[in-house]
C-alpha cells in the first residue's frame, strides 16, 4: 500500500483463493482504504486498511477517492454505476451508457467517457452529458480504455489511432495521435 503495508486480500476479505488482476487494485490518495474487483464474484471489496475490515460491494471497481467508491455493473453496451461512502453505504445507483475511462474528479462527481466519445458526468443525483470528443481529423471515434493522471485532475481516454486529454470539468483539453505505450502512473493503483 502507499504505508509500505503488506495485507493478504484472501485473507482479509476471507475469500479462499480468489482471482484478482493486479490492476483492478486502488488505493485512495490518503491510503486509508483499498477497493479491488473480485472478477469469479461479479463483486468488489472495500478494506479499511486500520482496521482490517472489509465489505462487499456490487460491481466491479472504477474508481475511489478519499470521500466514495465507484463500481460498475456492466450489461451491455449499458452500465450500472454504484456510488458508496467510504462506510460501505450506498449513496446511490445511476443508469448509464457503458464508460471506457473513468475518474473522480476533485469535485467528488464522476467523469465517464463512453465508447463513441460522450463525456458524462454522474454522481448520486444525477446524471449529465457535458460534452463529446472530437477527433481533428474527423474520424470516428472508439474509446477502449483510459485512465486517471495529474493526481485526478486529467482523465486520459484512449482510442484506436488517438489519444485524448480531458479536464475535470469534461473539456477536451487535447488530442495525440497514436496509443498510449505505458499508461500513466496513479498513486491510487499498485
Amino acid at each position: 500500500t502507499t504505508r509500505g503495508q503488506v495485507i493478504s486480500i484472501a485473507e482479509v476479505t476471507e475469500i479462499a483463493d480468489p482471482l484478482i488482476f493486479g490492476s483492478d487494485v486502488r488505493i485512495n490518495a490518503s491510503g486509508s482504504h483499498l477497493a479491488v474487483a473480485i472478477p469469479r464474484l461479479f463483486q468488489s471489496f472495500l478494506i479499511d486498511l486500520e482496521t482490517s475490515e472489509s465489505t462487499a460491494l456490487a460491481g466491479r471497481v472504477m474508481a475511489i477517492d478519499d470521500d466514495r467508491v465507484v463500481t460498475e455493473q456492466p450489461v451491455g453496451d449499458q452500465a450500472e454505476i454504484n456510488f458508496y461512502a467510504l462506510d460501505g453505504d450506498r449513496l446511490g445507483t445511476r443508469d448509464v451508457a457503458a464508460p471506457m475511462a473513468s475518474m473522480i474528479t476533485p469535485g467528488g462527481s464522476t467523469l465517464l467517457v463512453t465508447a463513441d466519445g460522450k463525456v458524462i458526468r454522474s454522481d448520486p443525483d444525477g446524471t449529465d452529458e457535458v460534452g463529446e470528443l472530437a477527433d481533428p481529423d474527423g474520424r470516428r471515434i472508439e474509446i477502449t480504455g483510459g485512465s486517471r493522471a495529474f493526481d485526478g485532475e486529467r482523465l486520459v481516454a484512449s482510442a484506436e489511432n488517438a489519444v485524448f486529454i480531458v479536464d475535470a470539468d469534461g473539456e477536451q483539453l487535447a488530442t495525440f495521435a497514436g496509443r498510449v505505450a505505458v499508461p500513466p502512473t496513479v498513486r491510487s493503483k499498485c
